[in-house]
């Protein structure tokens, strides 16, 4: 009964083979407004909402119109090596005077990290890195384009 298990692969060597991730499009459909200051923020959090730290953050260019804004990032990131971890990409804008807010978000948990190409779903704020709090509100046709590689 061992040796058949051995055989089979677990969640954790399917993710220990990804090792990095390479995001290359992002295309939000329809914004509710032409956004100031924008950038992109990559945060790795458990699961159960704790943050653990920051992975990039990245200016984005001024959109040119709110009903399609896409922005070609074409950047490649190491993955996290937590398996109850979760990357959050977090649109932030500055509203006024201020902080950045997060108007927009997707996630990938790391236990679903697998090679190849996805299309994340864009949700609308706010962004909980709780799992079991999350509300998705998916934001029409919006997305983020990744290929996790080995």
């Amino acid at each position: 009964a061992s040796a058949y298990f051995t055989l089979v692969p677990g969640a954790s060597s399917l993710h220990s083979r990804v090792q990095g991730l390479v995001m290359q499009t992002l295309e939000i459909i329809n914004a509710s407004a032409l956004f100031k200051d924008m950038s992109l923020v990559v945060n790795v959090a458990r699961t159960s909402g704790e943050l653990l730290y920051t992975i990039k953050e990245m200016p984005l260019p001024p959109p040119a119109e709110k009903a399609r804004m896409r922005f070609d990032l074409w950047l490649e990131l190491p993955v996290p090596t937590e398996a109850d971890a979760a990357m959050f990409f977090e649109v932030r804008h500055v509203k006024g005077n201020k902080a950045p807010t997060t108007k927009y978000w997707t996630t990938l948990a790391c236990a679903d990290m697998q090679q190849g190409a996805r299309a994340l779903t864009v949700y609308k704020a706010p962004c909980e890195y709780d799992v079991a709090r999350q509300k998705l509100q998916p934001k029409q046709s919006s997305r983020l384009d990744i290929t996790l590689t080995a």
